[in-house]
This record gives structure tokens, sequence and C-alpha cells, in this order.
């Protein structure tokens, strides 16, 4: 796997992630929410 690069695996071989994983809303609101329970920047 050293070439490999943005691969998801599952069960030590390449495999489609799920389409929530490609929620782009999903993940702005989840960075945000780490961030604030983090202390850090929103941005």
């Amino acid at each position: 796997v050293t070439t490999v690069t943005g691969q998801y695996f599952s069960r030590c071989r390449p495999a489609k992630s799920s389409a929530l994983t490609h929620n782009t809303n999903a993940a702005e609101r989840l960075w945000a929410y780490s961030a604030e329970l983090c202390v850090l920047p929103a941005s």
C-alpha cells in the first residue's frame, strides 16, 4: 500500500466507502463540531 493514496480498505482489500462519506455538508458539520470540542477555529 505504499503507493496507494486515498483508498478505502475493508478487510484488507480495497472497497467503496458508503455514500455518507461523500456528503460534503455532513463533513463540514462534523469538522465544525470537532473544532468546537477541541476549542479550535472552525475554518
